[in-house]
C-alpha cells in the first residue's frame, strides 16, 4: 500500500508528527507540574524580630551577617594584595532566592550530587 518514494515520505511525515505530539505532551506535563509546585513549595515568610542581632536594618531589608561580610572582605584583600582598610563594602543588595529549577540545573552541570549542593550555597 505505501510503496515507492511517496510511501516512504508519508511514513516519515506520520512518524515525525507522532514524535512531536508526544514531545509536546511531555513538555505540557512538565510545565503544568512546575506551575503546580510553585504554589505548593512557596515558603512562608518568618515574622520579623523586634530587635537584636538578627533584626533587619532601618531600610527594611535584612542584610547578610557581619561574619559573612568580614569573610568576603578578607578574601578580596588577600586576593588583591591591598592593604588593610584600603576598601570597604558600601552596600549589599540581596538577589533573592534562587529558582529551585535553576539550582538543580546548576548542580547537574557541575556534576555534584544533592548532598554537595547544600554545601555549595
Amino acid at each position: 500500500m505505501l510503496e515507492g518514494f511517496w510511501g516512504g515520505v508519508i511514513v516519515c511525515v506520520v512518524n515525525q508528527a507522532i514524535v512531536f505530539l508526544v514531545l509536546g505532551g511531555l513538555a505540557a506535563t512538565i510545565s503544568a507540574t512546575r506551575w503546580a509546585l510553585q504554589f505548593v513549595e512557596r515558603p512562608q515568610p518568618a515574622p520579623p524580630a523586634a530587635g537584636g542581632p538578627g533584626a533587619p536594618p532601618p531600610g527594611g531589608r535584612p542584610g547578610p551577617p557581619r561574619a559573612h561580610l568580614a569573610a568576603i572582605v578578607g578574601v578580596i584583600q588577600a586576593f588583591t594584595g591591598l592593604p588593610e582598610g584600603a576598601f570597604r563594602i558600601a552596600e549589599v543588595t540581596p538577589l533573592g532566592a534562587s529558582d529551585p529549577w535553576k539550582m538543580a540545573g546548576r548542580v547537574e552541570a557541575l556534576g555534584m550530587d544533592s548532598a554537595d549542593a547544600g554545601r555549595a550555597n
